[in-house]
């Protein structure tokens, strides 16, 4: 996979996340196009960065529990340095 379509995917699972329109793990996971093992890496790797995301099972949605001065946003950057010798 491409570090653009990781990026994408993030970004969408964010978007989804604070639309609260992300549905319960397998319809989340056909909503990013992946497998349900993947979308629970992809939780992982959000949580492991800090990020409180829980699961309701009443709404049926995930959510970030976040102070009301929060808020999720994902940044990815990089860049290229030539050396010229």
């Amino acid at each position: 996979m491409s570090l653009s379509n990781y990026v994408s995917r993030l970004s969408l699972m964010n978007k989804l996340i604070n639309e609260e329109n992300t549905g319960p793990p397998k319809q989340f996971a056909k909503k990013l196009g992946v497998a349900l093992s993947t979308l629970n890496k992809d939780l992982k790797f959000i949580r492991d960065s800090g990020v409180a995301i829980r699961y309701s099972r009443t709404g049926r949605n995930y959510y970030y529990e976040l102070a009301t001065d929060e808020h999720v946003e994902f940044q990815c950057g990089f860049s290229i340095n030539k050396r010229v010798t």
